[in-house]
Order: C-alpha cells, then sequence, then structure tokens
C-alpha cells in the first residue's frame, strides 16, 4: 500500500525539479493502514520467538556461510533482535497501548501450524495480560561474500539477507489472525590494499546479524498496523499574487489554517493562474488536517480551472488517500 503514495512522491519531486514555476516542497504525516487487520479489541500484545538459544544448537546460525561463527557460541540469542525491532515499530502505532515480549523461555510446546497448542498460547497471553500473541515462528539469514580486485587492492561486499516468517494468534478466539513473512537485505563493504585490511572494514559479524535481525522486525512491525509515515513529501505554490504569497508565509512556518484563511481568497480571484494555484494549495491545508473529501474537492476544482501534471498527480493521490482511510477506519475501529 505504501509503494503508491512513495512513487507518486518520487514522481513530484521529480517534476519540481524541471519545472520552471515557483513551489515549496514540505513534509507532512500521513497515518498508514497496515497490513494486518488486528481485531478491534487486541491493544495488548505479546511477541515471542519460536526458534530460540534455548532450543537450537550453538555455533551456527541458519544458511551463515561465510562469516568465522565461535563454535562455543550460541548465535540464536541474536534472534532476539527481531522482538526489539518489533516491539519498537508496534508501539508506534496508535492501535495499541503494550507491546510485551514474553519472559517465557520453553515455547516448544506451542507447536506450528495447524498444530498449535491454545492452552500454551493462552497461558503466555494471561501471564502478559495481553489480547493477542505474535509469535515469530521461523528465520532464516543466507549470507554471500563478493571478492573482487579494484585497481591495486581488493573491493569486498558481504550481504546478508533475512526473512522471518510470523504468526498472529488471537488466544480469545483460538484463532489465527494472521500469517506472513517478511524480507530484508542488508550489505557492507570494504575496499583496501590487502583482502585482510578489506575485511577489517566491515562490523564485527554479531554485529551484522544483530542490525540484520532488529532491522526485519523493525521494518515487518511497521508493515503490520498503522503507524504515522512523517516523511511524506508534498509542493505547494509560493506566488502568485500577495494573497497567494502571505499564504506561503504561513505555511512556511506550519501554520497552515492561517495559511488557509489566505488561499481562501486567492481562490475567489478572477484569475485563472492565480485561482488554480490557490485552490491546489487548499488541496494541502485540507489534507494536512485530514478533511480528505475537502481536498478532493479542491484539488478538483484546481485541476477544473487549469489542469497541470502537478494538479492531475495530485487528485491521484487524494483518491488513493481516500481509498486507505477506508482500510484505516476499519482498523482503527471507527467503521461502524
Amino acid at each position: 500500500m505504501n509503494s503508491f503514495t512513495r512513487n507518486t512522491g518520487i514522481i513530484m519531486l521529480f517534476m519540481l525539479v524541471i519545472s520552471c514555476s515557483t513551489f515549496q516542497i514540505t513534509k507532512i504525516s500521513v497515518l498508514m493502514p497496515g497490513e494486518i487487520e488486528f481485531p478491534s479489541d487486541v491493544h495488548h500484545v505479546s511477541l515471542a520467538l519460536l526458534k530460540n538459544e534455548n532450543n537450537m544448537p550453538a555455533g551456527r546460525i541458519d544458511h551463515i556461510d561465510n562469516m568465522e561463527l565461535d563454535p562455543e557460541f550460541n548465535y540464536y540469542q541474536y534472534a532476539r533482535e527481531y522482538l526489539y525491532g518489533l516491539q519498537t515499530s508496534l508501539q508506534e502505532s496508535p492501535i495499541f497501548e503494550r507491546i510485551k515480549i514474553s519472559r517465557l523461555d520453553n515455547y516448544d510446546s506451542l507447536g506450528y501450524e495447524p498444530e498449535f497448542d491454545w492452552r500454551e498460547i493462552i497461558r503466555i497471553c494471561r501471564h502478559d495480560t495481553t489480547d493477542a500473541l505474535i509469535l515469530i515462528d521461523d528465520f532464516r539469514l543466507d549470507d554471500s561474500l563478493k571478492v573482487s580486485d579494484w585497481l591495486a587492492g581488493y573491493y569486498v561486499e558481504y550481504e546478508l539477507k533475512n526473512t522471518m516468517s510470523f504468526h498472529v494468534l488471537n488466544p480469545r478466539m483460538q484463532q489465527i489472525t494472521a500469517r506472513n513473512s517478511f524480507s530484508n537485505e542488508n550489505s557492507w563493504i570494504g575496499l583496501e590494499i590487502s583482502l585482510e585490511s578489506a575485511l577489517d572494514q566491515m562490523p564485527a559479524g554479531e554485529d551484522m546479524i544483530l542490525q540484520s535481525c532488529y532491522e526485519t522486525g523493525l521494518k515487518a512491525g511497521r508493515s503490520m498496523a498503522p503507524v504515522w509515515n512523517n516523511d511524506i513529501r508534498r509542493i505547494y505554490y509560493l506566488r502568485g499574487n500577495k494573497l497567494l504569497a502571505r499564504g506561503a508565509s504561513f505555511a512556511r512556518k506550519d501554520m497552515w489554517r492561517e495559511a488557509a484563511n489566505y488561499w481562501r481568497m486567492a481562490a475567489g480571484s478572477n484569475k485563472d493562474r492565480i485561482s488554480a494555484k490557490a485552490s491546489f494549495n487548499m488541496a494541502l491545508a485540507c489534507e494536512i488536517e485530514d478533511k480528505l473529501e475537502l481536498a478532493r474537492e479542491w484539488i478538483g476544482l484546481s485541476d477544473s480551472i487549469r489542469s497541470t501534471e502537478f494538479s492531475m498527480l495530485y487528485q491521484q493521490i487524494i483518491k488513493t488517500r481516500l481509498e486507505y482511510q477506508k482500510v484505516l477506519d476499519k482498523q482503527m475501529g471507527f467503521e461502524e
């Protein structure tokens, strides 16, 4: 779902660069829907890791072939970083009140789909006073090491692909709410005269595993549930007449209601170019206030007065946001 907003933002910025018009780039916050619809009564969630250092052998971790591992050390304890990443991102979602990493160590009896032991799942959630359990039931780390000659030295690239699969389990209903997997890739490079020096430029192996697992959990959590994206880029017109310029001066200070007062007056101009620009800006002011239907009316008016690549693209963005809003209302429990 997030790809359209991201891609259209990139297109709009590219058009801005090649345009001779006068615009300002601004960032707005948008609540993006998640890919999983949690039951409306789920506000407290436990996190658990099925494969851990208590039930997996020391000295290895799945499909790590190019990193020297200590045969006495159990690297599966680093997989707990999935849980820390998940906890961090899920805590950002407004639908949850508490995300708890379960401290119960023995998960062997939970089983696997479809043979989950719901008595054990209920026990964990009761112990944690939570409504649901996100169980990371499997993960896989695949690594690769590429070495190439570079002028008089060596270029080394180490890649780590991390795939984590999980289930969302509802103990009250004894149902699987969702099942999914999430992949993340990291790479590190070294460049030196000798191969040994190039390899030494990379972080320690355990640090790379920790980073990979944490980032995978973090990104997976942000894809699960509604979360704020504070890096959405929009544009607005700066000049056209005094009213447009005055409104833009307030917009630069994030005083959008004050800006809208001037843009609303400018939208009544008898000059199409100014009216279209002011209506465009009004659509942005309404979007920031989360008045998406009103934003659609304003950008529709702007495009009808003077259609541009910007107005056509912004119409599509608002249309998509309205579609997202239906999903968000359901996920946030606002839908009747």
